[in-house]
């Protein structure tokens, strides 16, 4: 089974194909570009440089949310592309059960997940690793830093995510950040996750993959108060 996977959530940009639960090949990147500026090169590098063809793909995942609502839309909108040109199934896998799913390894750890949502506020979710499982403690949320702080209460939360170093610098300077390798999206975690949820008929068709954004759009919030 070949999985291409994408995670457009935030600032880094990242690609990944998986075959069987092996990384066949992965590439992420942060910079000024924007995302409808480096994923498809990506997705089209991916390809060339591990010698498979998108004809032997059986499924494409993305994280769906929560983040950027602009970079959310650009990866879904990639995926449904991919989807009915191949006639191929999607799995929409949550962004901060894939940034836990980082840290699969750390047997016993709890993990704190925290995305900057901007407006004082973060995207979060609690996690426990048990025998290489993620445990899920809370529901994705955007929650402000002082009441997350509250919440974890002086327990040992491993805090990674693109707003971790804001969160601990900000609000729980005690807890551990992730090491930077494990510590930003990365799509082979969602390709990871996408073949469980796969396994057990968590698919859909690409059309009714939909993008999970927790919160209101600035717009839609100016418009509202209007």
């Amino acid at each position: 089974m070949l999985t291409l996977a994408l995670d457009t959530s935030a600032v880094t940009a990242s690609v990944a194909l998986v075959r069987d639960s092996r990384t066949v090949a992965s590439f992420s990147v942060t910079n000024k570009l924007t995302h409808s500026q480096t994923l498809l090169p990506m997705i089209d590098a991916a390809f060339r440089i591990s010698g498979l063809e998108r004809s032997d793909l059986s499924l494409i995942a993305v994280s769906h949310g929560p983040g950027s609502f602009t970079g959310l839309r650009i990866g879904i909108s990639t995926v449904k592309g991919l989807c009915f040109a191949h006639n191929l199934p999607c799995v929409g896998i949550s962004t901060l059960e894939a940034l836990a799913y980082n840290l699969i390894d750390c047997e016993g750890a709890l993990i704190c997940p925290c995305m900057d949502a901007r407006r004082n506020e973060f995207y979060n979710a609690l996690f426990e690793v048990k025998q290489r499982s993620l445990i899920r403690m809370t529901p994705d949320r955007a929650i402000s830093g002082e009441a997350l702080a509250s919440e974890l209460g002086g327990r040992d939360f491993i805090v990674c995510g693109d707003g971790a170093v804001k969160f601990v610098e900000g609000f729980a300077p005690d807890l551990r950040l992730a090491g930077e390798g494990a510590r930003l999206q990365n799509a082979v975690s969602t390709a990871l996750l996408a073949e469980k949820k796969y396994a057990c008929g968590g698919f859909v068709a690409g059309e009714r993959l939909t993008p999970v954004y927790l919160r209101q759009s600035g717009a839609e919030r100016k418009k509202n108060d209007k």
